[in-house]
């Protein structure tokens, strides 16, 4: 084989490792995410006396998080990034209700 037929398979094969490595980078970083979403949807397994309809996915600093709407606390609510149910939630909490309400 002369030199410039070596040297454009060379370069072939370069092009398509090059192109695997991307691949394989993407690939790692779906399976990373497809893993860190498995490990998320378990842990609603630990809320086993909630209903899911009382779920919501909220986040904390970033972190998304399970959070039964009856079960929740305002110490818990302040820590939330705050989204229009957190905010509506900290207003529901902040009620003050009198004898004579209806």
């Amino acid at each position: 084989m002369n030199q410039y037929v070596m040297n454009t398979m060379y370069d072939k094969v370069r092009d398509e490792n090059t192109e695997l490595k991307k691949q394989i980078d993407i690939l790692q970083k779906d399976n990373k995410r497809l893993q860190e979403d498995i490990t998320f949807w378990e842990q609603l397994r630990t809320f086993g006396g909630s209903m899911i309809g009382n779920m919501y996915i909220k986040k904390k600093k970033g972190v998304k998080i399970w959070i039964d709407r009856l079960y929740v606390g305002k110490s818990t609510l302040v820590e939330l990034d705050k989204d229009e149910d957190v905010i509506q939630w900290l207003e529901d909490v902040n009620i003050k209700f009198k004898d004579n309400d209806r």
